[in-house]
């Protein structure tokens, strides 16, 4: 028998210390040469697939340095795989603390999704008793492992613990930092598996304090974002996909489905989303007071200096208002560039068009004919509308409700009064045909009275649309004109003013009852659309080689902002929340002291940290004395305020388990003396 198949045999049929004594045996008789690389490979797979420790620690000992291995580790491969479909958790446990800190090493741990793997076989009935789980754990201990490696299906292993409601696995999965946000081969959302109940616990636990009360002068509270870290920003390799899309994507996410919209003002979402509007709020003021310039000069021009005389104040608001018209249409330009599809569907952005082409007009063509009268009354009210929805994106959660409101019950009432329309009109060519045929001939048909008369059909249509609204002027109406008459205007009166109008006003003090309800959810919901706006905007004009120059020469930084709060080179970790420091807000990123030589080499976000307190370093600070960030004060008071209900909830909570200790003791001490008194007793009976 060949030297390596009496040592598998010794290693599969006879005990470890056989086996070790039949190796060195081999060893001696090769003049201390050890077996091959290749053949301890195959010996160390039969010893792992066996679960012999002491027998795969003989075969590599002479290559242990300090307890890691020093060899070539193609010998380990594969092991990783028998361990994981084994469950077995000593063996990977050992396998994981010899493999050295090195990039090789990395990748060999990295080589398949093992977590995935792991998770599909955990039976949901043990969870925590699962062998399947205790090795899940022995992976995640590991800061080298990557917890968002996708499978086949483009799956992580909280995608695969969310579909199999994994309840314990989500939980540790979550505590390793797993990104929210991912959205498999389907196409389905990671979100919408997870338990909301848990999300939010989970969440809750991201926020903790400096161990001081509310009050003190050095009150912290400190607000963990490793689980909206995408995991192209956390391996600190390519970007691949925009990360600036990634960032925001488990936040829309959460506005789409109604079990977790309101999650949208927890703390660690709602700080997220503050934090990106204080990097673009000077963009924004400088956008919103070159439109309102815009809009009162172009106004102020066409009011008092259209189609009059020369003067200084007309040439000035004339030129005033052509800078507002370039401005308008380059920026609007960009937007359309840069997404077509979705700017062609949005009705705000065809009444800016509208608007760039009624004021280019105006501006090129001064004339008074009636026609002409048309498009100045066009672009005065298209001004006023630009301006308003300019306003309406300032961040204050009541505008963003009112403009909610305003644009959902305008968009209902259109649709209703377009389904309805059919009728209106059948009404106004009904009363147009009573008074033409019932009409005597020599009555003129354009007196006085011709618009309570329907005599032609503009104004019939216009005279029937005033009527709807309740204006009947009743007494002008000629019902003698035609008998049907008195059986037209009572229909029209009961059908359309009564049973229409108020339908559709019905319509819209529901939905905007149903909007003040969720005013909350609803304000940051929009904040949501126009941070995604602005962010898709601002990374296709940085992509270009002239602004990013600008950009890194610190030149134009201020306007055009970079969005990204988790950049490859400063990932964002926590901010930490100063209350009693006029709301200062401090953002920290991983200190490079903080990062060990196996973090730096391999390029990985979870890194293996020397404390809390001397991991993270200062990346940026905001505070609401600035003028800028005024707008802010009143939602970072409410972050602070949920903040503290949380911290204050877990105190309660933790102080509840504390009180109830002395309670357990006692009853223990209870117990324990009656089962004295009982054995006593017991003793006397049987004597």
């Amino acid at each position: 028998m060949k030297p390596l198949e009496a040592l598998k045999s010794k290693l599969s049929n006879e005990t470890e210390e056989e086996f070790i004594q039949a190796y060195e045996k081999h060893c001696k008789k090769n003049e201390g040469r050890l077996v091959s690389e290749s053949e301890c490979g195959e010996l160390l797979s039969l010893a792992v697939i066996l679960s012999k420790h002491k027998a795969a620690l003989k075969l590599v000992e002479e290559q242990l340095v300090e307890g890691k291995l020093v060899c070539n580790l193609s010998i380990l491969s594969g092991l990783l795989a028998k361990c994981c479909l084994q469950a077995n958790v000593p063996m990977l446990t050992w396998l994981l603390e010899i493999l050295p800190n090195t990039h090789e090493a990395a990748s060999l741990i990295n080589e398949e999704p093992w977590l995935t793997l792991l998770v599909k076989h955990i039976d949901v009935y043990k969870e925590k008793k699962c062998p399947f789980f205790n090795a899940m754990q022995v992976l995640l201990d590991d800061p080298r492992i990557e917890v968002d490696k996708i499978d086949a299906a483009k799956c992580t292993a909280l995608q695969y613990a969310a579909k199999y409601k994994i309840g314990h696995a989500q939980e540790l999965l979550l505590a390793k930092g797993a990104y929210i946000g991912g959205v498999d081969s389907w196409g389905n959302l990671l979100i919408s598996e997870i338990d909301p109940l848990l999300l939010e616990t989970h969440l809750d636990s991201c926020i903790t304090t400096n161990s001081r009360l509310p009050g003190d002068e050095d009150y912290e509270i400190r607000i963990n974002f490793s689980n909206f870290m995408p995991p192209a920003s956390r391996a600190g390799k390519g970007r691949g996909k925009s990360t600036g899309e990634q960032e925001m994507q488990p936040i829309v996410q959460l506005t789409q489905l109604p079990s977790t919209k309101q999650l949208l003002w927890h703390p660690v979402v709602s700080s997220m989303l503050m934090l990106k509007w204080m990097k673009l709020i000077c963009g924004f003021f400088i956008n919103l007071l070159i439109s309102f310039v815009f809009a009162v000069s172009f106004t102020t021009y066409i009011v008092l200096c259209y189609a009059q005389e020369e003067s200084i104040l007309k040439q000035v608001l004339y030129y005033v208002s052509i800078l507002g018209w370039v401005y308008l249409t380059g920026r609007e330009f960009i937007q359309f560039v840069l997404n077509t599809r979705m700017y062609v569907q949005s009705m705000e952005n065809v009444m800016e068009v509208l608007l760039i082409v009624g004021s280019s007009a105006v501006l090129l063509y001064e004339s008074t004919d009636e026609a002409w009268l048309v498009v100045l009354i066009g672009v005065l009210l298209l001004l006023a509308i630009e301006l308003t929805l300019q306003i309406g994106m300032l961040p204050v959660n009541s505008i963003y409700t009112n403009m909610v409101m305003l644009k959902t019950v305008t968009k209902n009432f259109l649709k209703c009064l377009s389904f309805f329309s059919f009728i209106l009109l059948s009404f106004a060519l009904s009363f147009y045909t009573l008074y033409r045929l019932g009409q005597a001939p020599d009555t003129p048909a354009n007196d006085e009275h011709s618009f309570n008369n329907f005599h032609d059909v503009p104004l019939a249509l216009v005279k029937t649309v005033v009527m709807f609204t309740g204006e009947f002027e009743a007494a002008n109406i000629e019902f003698k004109v035609s008998w049907p008459m008195y059986i037209l205007f009572p229909f029209f009166v009961f059908f359309v003013t009564i049973v229409i109008n108020n339908l559709m006003n019905g319509l819209a003090v529901s939905d905007t009852a149903a909007i003040q309800t969720e005013s909350e959810v609803v304000g940051i919901s929009e904040m949501v659309y126009i941070i995604c706006r602005y962010d898709k905007a601002l990374e296709a004009i940085n992509a270009y080689r002239c602004i990013h120059f600008l950009r890194r020469s610190q030149r134009l930084n201020w306007l055009f902002p970079n969005l990204q709060l988790f950049c490859n080179k400063e990932p964002l970790q926590e901010i930490v929340l100063k209350p009693e420091k006029s709301h200062t807000i401090e953002c920290k990123t991983v200190s490079l002291a903080g990062r060990t030589v196996n973090s730096v080499e391999n390029g990985a976000a979870e890194y293996a940290m020397k404390s809390n307190s001397d991991r993270l370093e200062l990346l940026r600070e905001y505070s609401t004395k600035s003028i800028w960030n005024l707008p802010f004060k009143g939602m970072l008071e409410k972050i602070t305020q949920k903040s503290n209900q949380i911290l204050l909830q877990r105190r309660g909570h933790v102080g509840s388990v504390e009180n109830r200790f002395p309670h357990v003791e006692q009853n223990i001490e209870n117990i324990s003396q009656e089962l004295v008194q009982l054995r006593t007793m017991i003793e006397r009976l049987s004597s």
